[in-house]
């Protein structure tokens, strides 16, 4: 009489051996992580502005600055542009730099060329990417 050991699919043998030698590997990766130098300095902190706020809701780029959310911004998504066939263009040319009426965000009259709060982003905080 012979004795039979079934041990299953050959393949399932060879899954668990790679599993088992990836599993640390994804133990590891929060510490890799902060020895490759990715800290606090480098998260992203972005907020949303969006062009007609300066018709609805009373709110401009000066607002950001007024309140301290300049400060602590990374990036600016500012809406919006439309599509068009050769590109992109400017969807509210008033808000995005012919407003001359809009507040200053340093407190000093903004004389131009550009209005609006295109330029007023800029000055607000060379850090910012927009």
């Amino acid at each position: 009489m012979s004795t039979r050991v079934s041990v299953g699919p050959p393949g399932r043998a060879l899954t668990f051996f790679v599993v088992s030698l990836l599993i640390p590997f994804f133990l590891a990766r929060p510490v890799l992580a902060n020895e490759l130098g990715h800290d606090k300095k480098s998260k992203v902190v972005g907020g949303y502005f969006e062009e007609w706020s300066i018709y609805f809701a009373g709110y401009n780029i000066a607002n950001l600055q007024a309140n301290g959310v300049a400060d602590k911004l990374t990036h600016l998504t500012y809406a919006f542009g439309n599509a068009t066939p050769t590109g992109c263009a400017i969807a509210d040319s008033w808000a995005d730099y012919q407003d001359p009426y809009l507040p200053s965000v340093s407190g000093a009259p903004y004389a131009g060329p550009l209005y609006g709060n295109f330029p007023r982003c800029n000055s607000s905080n060379n850090c910012i990417q927009i």
